[in-house]
């Protein structure tokens, strides 16, 4: 496995896209024109079924958004559901930072580029609604520029850790108050933030969003909310201003289609062989990054031996081995919900499905009757039962089935290195290529500080050295004539005497040291060995004295220093969420994706 690392870039501004977008163009094309028929009917069935509800669920989106009927853009129907090239890139459905949404817009700009070259290309974001929430705040920088702090805006009220597509937002939802809030936190900054600019959708009333051509309202009732469906509709909002016309899509819709439960019932039905070949090539892959924990970048997968009695309602044999899916039950009012991993055992012609702490069910094996498995999978699905995909298997099923282009940031980049791997090695397939993007954005706080943790610890240094060794530290005279409370012609030669005496009790343990004196009994040497110790160390103290004004003004420097290098933490973060941000920052970085767009078709 060939190493490749990926830093994120660190100026305001700068963008991070690896390989360049017209290397990929240029490659999609060369694989579209001389293998046209490079896709299985596996393959094309899976991308009709997705894109089907993706059209859905993105007019849905549109319209809560506030997109009249008469703007949908067409790639919103049905025409275009058997396209050329599909450019996809995913996320959890979180307020991310605009390192995140430059792949949205880099997805929708490649797809643009791909159409004027003739090709017809849809750009597709995957939803990670399975993720779980357990933050419900965003930091909002308050304060000074001299002095900033963070605040924690709440945008929803959540008690338990969740998965995103179980939240629903019922009566906690908070996003017109949380939108009023980030405005007038960054108010003393004197700037707008994007989202000032949004209309934020209601969970307690019909949307004010209304379509315009029949002028009727989107219900965004208790019973029909989901949070991560209202926090996309106001990204979609923002997006569909810059005519940026990506199809959103929620992994949990992608889990339900038939596709998908043929690529479960194949991991299951390889369980063994699958569980070992996705271990080597995570072990492979700490290997050689130098990653010594097993937790990272993911665990292992699990091969546990029969279960003990006293955790489960029967008796079970043979050894579970875990395939790479989360599982829980739809949760109930106020239930809490944990994911838990997904273990498979062979039992009698039936997968046996369990947890660790409980047997879900069986399905039927045989490759004959995978009709019925599949109907049973759907029947557990109506009963509340979810089968989600993790991070790697998620990425897996969309560059193999989904997408001829998946678009990544750093964190996934590099861990996708491992689903190239699972790709060729358990599926022998020509491996989809993926292309890297990110970008750096900072907030108008004001210009960052020159100080940094170089020069934090360079002073440090200097303050253990003029405590341990203030003599290398001493002024001149004439720079002790500048100090009215000091007697500077008497010091001057106090410190002549200071220096000569040190030089010699010195000069004393050099000669100690290379035993001119071992004739002299040993508890002689010891004794005067003290004493020169002593001496040295009162000299030491006579002398700090003379340099404590410089002792303090470093030690002054050291506290300013750490609390700009604190600020600047603050006001260089990449981190801020995307909707802080005023709408022209987030503008120019549609333009500069788009312009490296443009350069791929010249």
């Amino acid at each position: 496995m060939t190493v490749r690392r990926y830093r994120a870039p660190q100026g305001d501004g700068e963008l991070l896209i690896e390989p360049s977008i017209s290397s990929v163009i240029n490659s999609l094309l060369n694989d579209i024109q001389h293998s046209p028929a490079y896709r299985t009917p596996g393959q094309n069935f899976a991308r009709q079924e997705v894109l089907a509800l993706a059209v859905e669920y993105s007019t849905k989106l549109a319209q809560w958004a506030g997109v009249p009927a008469s703007q949908i853009s067409a790639k919103f129907h049905s025409a275009e559901l058997n396209p050329d090239l599909i450019i996809a890139t995913g996320h959890q459905p979180e307020w991310f930072h605009p390192g995140v949404l430059a792949k949205n817009i880099a997805a929708y700009a490649v797809a643009q580029k791909l159409r004027q070259s003739g090709k017809n290309a849809i750009a597709i974001n995957l939803i990670v609604d399975s993720d779980e929430l357990d933050d419900v705040s965003v930091p909002v920088p308050s304060g000074t520029r001299e002095a900033p702090q963070i605040i924690p805006l709440s945008f929803f009220t959540l008690t338990k850790r969740t998965p995103w597509e179980e939240v629903r937002t019922k009566n906690h939802l908070k996003l017109d108050q949380f939108s009023q809030n980030i405005f007038e936190t960054l108010k003393p900054w004197q700037f707008v933030p994007a989202i000032s600019a949004l209309k934020m959708p209601s969970a307690d009333h019909p949307s004010k969003h209304a379509n315009l051509e029949d002028n009727k309202h989107v219900s965004l009732s208790q019973n029909d909310a989901r949070l991560c469906d209202l926090i996309a509709s106001v990204r979609m909002q923002w997006e569909r201003s810059e005519q940026i016309e990506n199809l959103e899509i929620p992994l949990s819709q992608v889990t339900s289609t038939r596709s998908f439960q043929c690529f479960l019932l194949d991991w299951m039905r390889n369980a063994v062989r699958h569980c070992e070949t996705y271990n080597q090539i995570v072990q492979a892959f700490r290997d050689e990054y130098g990653i010594h924990g097993q937790q990272r970048p993911v665990p292992n997968l699990l091969v546990v031996p029969a279960i003990d009695h006293s955790s489960f309602p029967e008796s079970l044999t043979g050894e579970r081995v875990e395939v790479p899916f989360w599982v829980w039950n739809e949760p109930e009012e106020a239930a809490s919900v944990e994911r838990e991993r997904l273990f498979v055992r062979h039992v009698d012609q039936q997968f046996e499905l369990s947890t660790s702490r409980k047997i879900i069910g069986y399905l039927p094996a045989s490759p004959d009757d995978a009709e019925a498995a599949i109907e049973q999978l759907s029947v557990w699905a109506k009963e509340g039962l979810r089968i989600r995909s993790r991070a790697l298997t998620t990425t897996l099923f969309a560059r193999l089935y989904l997408c001829d282009l998946f678009i990544h940031g750093i964190g996934g980049a590099i861990y996708d290195q491992i689903t190239d791997r699972l790709i060729e090695t358990i599926y022998g397939q020509h491996i989809p290529q993926f292309l890297v993007v990110t970008a750096t954005l900072h907030l108008p706080l004001g210009e960052g500080f020159l100080a940094t943790m170089a020069d934090v610890r360079r002073h440090q240094a200097l303050l253990r050295d003029l405590q341990q060794n203030p003599w290398r530290h001493l002024p001149s005279c004439e720079e002790l004539s500048s100090r009215a409370d000091l007697n500077h012609q008497m010091l001057c030669r106090q410190l002549a005497q200071l220096r000569q005496e040190r030089d010699l009790l010195l000069m004393e343990q050099k000669i100690c040291d290379q035993k001119a004196d071992r004739n002299l009994p040993r508890r002689t040497r010891r004794q005067r060995n003290r004493q020169r110790y002593l001496r040295l160390n009162e000299i030491r103290s006579e002398l700090l004295t003379i340099v404590s004004p410089q002792i303090q003004m470093v030690r002054e420097d050291i506290e300013t220093l750490r609390q700009e290098v604190a600020a600047n933490k603050i006001l260089k973060s990449r981190e801020y969420p995307w909707c802080l941000f005023p709408v022209e920052h987030l503008h120019r970085l549609v333009s500069q994706i788009q312009v490296a767009a443009d350069l791929a078709i010249q």
